[in-house]
């Protein structure tokens, strides 16, 4: 952590702001020819080192019954099992409710966060699923944080209960401003919200109505915000470090400026794939037991081969990392691969896309051996 913001700090600073602001717009042709400056080595004055202190994990051994259950024990488990099971289902609904909220939200412009990109920008960041600003990322982890309202009741739509569709919508305001705070001068963004993610025979008829669903909206904003464990959502993010990693191997002339604008524009994918694992905890134990930094870099070198992987013909490059940041890629790549990422391919992550052909299984597939 203290290297990597020592780099920050020093001089490359300016060079990484001037990287982040001024990105071109890429076609096909362009991207064909930067293999030969993808694969250049480092330049020895600018050196940037990845993390190689390897993360001790203790797994402590499982207690061992003192005598076998009886039926009494074995009914209250199961029960309990099914109750977990349940719980689980529904938060996977309210994950992908969110989710489709976000896009939804973006897709119409209803935060105003177009007019923030130059046009070589919006096509390199500008799809919703990309989170260009870190926002569904802090949504989804706050998700996460505070206790949902309603998931045992179900409406008459079979969705889930209206209170517990209102919480959502607060958590993507809440997120929205704490990573942007970006306004759409002809939208409100509460109404915007609250319209996403409830029908029209739930909405009110009057300013009245709607007064009174700003209020409860803002109620719930605090009650989200009392419930956060302060600024880490947005400070201990992987998207985060996997974007200064990228930037730092532009900075280091391990990479061309133009392969980071297309590997910084992936780099939600594979966190966000772990996010969405229908198994309890997985992105916690993995952040856990690994760090933020470290799933970061790793996404970062991961990226990194996928894209040499994916031109024609095929390379086989890995820029080099620890043990650890292998093992971190590997558990990367398995939910990247899995069923439950292709939730995230939509948008310019969708199969069959061009730009983001690095992210398909096929070429998924192709780098695993480079970091087994």
């Amino acid at each position: 952590m203290q290297r990597l913001w020592d780099f920050l700090s020093s001089g490359a600073s300016e060079v990484l702001h001037t990287l982040c602001l001024n990105h071109r717009s890429l076609d096909e042709e362009s991207v064909a020819g930067i293999d030969d400056v993808f694969m250049q080595p480092p330049s020895p004055e600018a050196e940037c080192v990845l993390l190689v202190e390897p993360v001790c994990i203790t797994e402590s051994a499982a207690a061992k019954p003192d005598s076998a259950p009886n039926a009494t024990d074995a009914a209250t488990v199961a029960s309990k099992a099914a109750e977990d099971a349940a719980s689980r289902m529904a938060m996977l609904q309210v994950q992908q409710t969110l989710l489709n909220a976000h896009i939804m939200l973006h897709s119409y412009n209803a935060f105003g966060s177009r007019r923030t990109f130059t046009p070589a920008e919006y096509t390199a960041f500008g799809d919703p699923i990309q989170d260009a600003f870190g926002s569904l990322y802090a949504a989804l982890v706050i998700l996460r944080t505070v206790k949902m309202n309603g998931l045992g009741e179900c409406s008459l739509s079979g969705e889930l209960h209206l209170s517990t569709r209102l919480q959502i919508a607060a958590i993507v305001t809440v997120a929205h401003k704490m990573c942007t705070n970006l306004r759409n001068k002809e939208t409100n963004i509460v109404v915007a919200a609250v319209q996403s993610l409830c029908f029209h025979w739930e909405l009110p008829i009057n300013t009245d109505g709607w007064e009174r669903v700003v209020d409860r909206h803002q109620r719930i904003e605090g009650e989200v915000l009392l419930a956060l464990p302060g600024i880490s959502v947005l400070t201990e993010s992987p998207v985060h470090y996997a974007e200064a990693s990228i930037e730092c191997f532009v900075a280091s002339g391990r990479m061309a400026a133009a392969v980071g604008e297309i590997l910084r524009g992936a780099a939600f994918f594979f966190v966000g794939a772990c996010l969405l694992n229908p198994v309890e905890g997985v992105f916690e134990g993995i952040v856990g037991a690994y760090g933020a930094q470290t799933i970061g870099e790793a996404a970062a070198v991961l990226l990194a081969s996928c894209f040499a992987a994916s031109k024609h013909p095929t390379h086989m490059f890995k820029l080099p990392c620890s043990e650890t940041h292998n093992r971190v890629a590997l558990l990367l790549l398995h939910n990247g691969a899995s069923a439950h990422a292709g939730k995230l391919r939509v948008g310019v992550y969708g199969e069959g896309g061009k730009r983001y052909k690095l992210l398909s299984r096929r070429v998924l597939h192709i780098v695993r051996p480079m970091f087994v």
